[in-house]
């Protein structure tokens, strides 16, 4: 079957786990050259796994290759015209949030957006302009914009406590509280390394939602080389090498990006992406952006070692039925406590056809497939398997 979306995402922004203080032996990782490779099942990551099918309406109808945010109460769909919220519960429609537009409480094209799943507040940055949404998820109002000292500002995570933060470029990042309006930029030193001529070159700065990742109170940063920023310094915990589209081993190259989706306690995982962003100018002024994402590859790091395996396929192994994704396109992770998969309603359907025509299961499984059966409608909206990160 064809694997449409596949999403990891959580409950908190920040990991409230505790995750491992006796880093590895740092080594480069040829992403070109690994040797081993398996299938992951979605059990292996969550528990509590269930089926949440969308409600389908005229005016919130979505695709499953849509960006999408998902925490135990909410699913955000953002869209071309419009960002819509679902409850994560039972499917249903709740409000569209915001539509395309030049107005104060529109958009033109969404960037870098996240959710403070505690509070239930969704961040994001406008195409044109530098302050920060922000949006109430509760009521679905609009809360005064969030202006900071960063040009082009985008937040990258949320501590536990609702600060934000932001890449820069002259200490890496910065907290910002919403509710106080305090700035403060970090203490982390910048890492730096010896060009091999005797000489210390600046590390690259990162930009973007991918640049900075959060594990409990572990901050990992990902520009030439993947940093942990502990005891206010940067450490580097391990690089990579991969080729870019033309044929030559880059960090990011042209049209091929690295980054890092997930970590947890135990595990990280890696994606190659090659991305394609096509611009329609109307005078000279942007009129919409299309970005098309094909991944390369994803991959499963072992934190203990840095042993790295590539994921061949992902398995949906529901307690009913096992749905398998081939194909590893438009894969877009989320670093909360919430692990979720949306599926194109039509393929859930044929899935679940084909479990009832087969032999071996129970009088339980058979009614509760035929119920999933005449629940979905194969030409609405996609539907959702979701779990509670281990």
């Amino acid at each position: 079957m064809k694997f449409h979306h596949l999403l990891f995402m959580c409950a908190a922004t920040l990991f409230t786990v505790s995750c491992g203080n006796n880093e590895p032996e740092f080594k480069n990782i040829d992403l070109e050259n690994i040797g081993d490779s398996r299938d992951v099942k979605m059990s292996e990551l969550a528990t509590d796994l269930r089926i949440v099918t969308l409600e389908t309406g005229k005016d919130f109808f979505i695709s499953s290759e849509r960006q999408t945010w998902v925490n135990d109460k909410y699913i955000i769909a953002f869209g071309d015209n419009a960002i819509q919220q679902f409850s994560s519960v039972d499917g249903r429609f709740i409000r569209t949030l915001a539509v395309k537009g030049g107005g104060p409480e529109e958009f033109d094209y969404v960037i870098s957006p996240i959710v403070d799943d505690a509070r239930q507040i969704l961040y994001f940055t406008k195409m044109r302009g530098e302050e920060i949404k922000a949006v109430n998820l509760e009521t679905g109002e609009f809360l005064p914009d969030i202006k900071t000292k960063e040009k082009r500002a985008r937040v990258s995570a949320i501590t536990p406590d609702g600060k934000l933060i932001f890449p820069n470029d002259s200490t890496i990042f910065s907290y910002f509280d919403p509710l106080t309006s305090e700035y403060v930029p970090s203490d982390v030193k910048k890492a730096r390394q010896d060009d091999g001529l005797g000489k210390e070159v600046l590390i690259l700065t990162p930009n973007g939602t991918s640049g900075i990742t959060t594990c409990g109170k572990e901050i990992f940063v990902l520009a030439d080389t993947l940093y942990l920023v502990k005891d206010g310094n940067m450490i580097p915990y391990c690089s990579f090498s991969f080729k870019d589209e033309v044929g030559q081993t880059a960090f990011g190259g042209p049209g091929t990006t690295l980054g890092m989706e997930y970590v947890d306690n135990n595990n990280m995982i890696f994606s190659l992406k090659e991305q394609r962003v096509d611009i329609t100018k109307n005078n000279g002024e942007i009129t919409s952006i299309s970005m098309r994402i094909n991944t390369k590859g994803l991959f499963l790091i072992d934190r203990k070692d840095l042993s790295t395996v590539r994921m061949e396929k992902f398995l949906i192994d529901y307690p009913d039925f096992t749905y398998e994704m081939e194909e590893f396109n438009s894969v877009i992770f989320r670093r909360n406590s919430t692990i979720a998969v949306a599926l194109e309603a039509v393929d859930v359907k044929t899935a679940v056809e084909e479990a009832l025509d087969s032999d071996g299961i129970t009088l339980e499984q058979r009614a509760n497939l035929q119920k999933l059966y005449e629940n979905i409608d194969e030409e609405g909206n996609p539907v959702f398997v979701i779990g509670v990160k281990k």
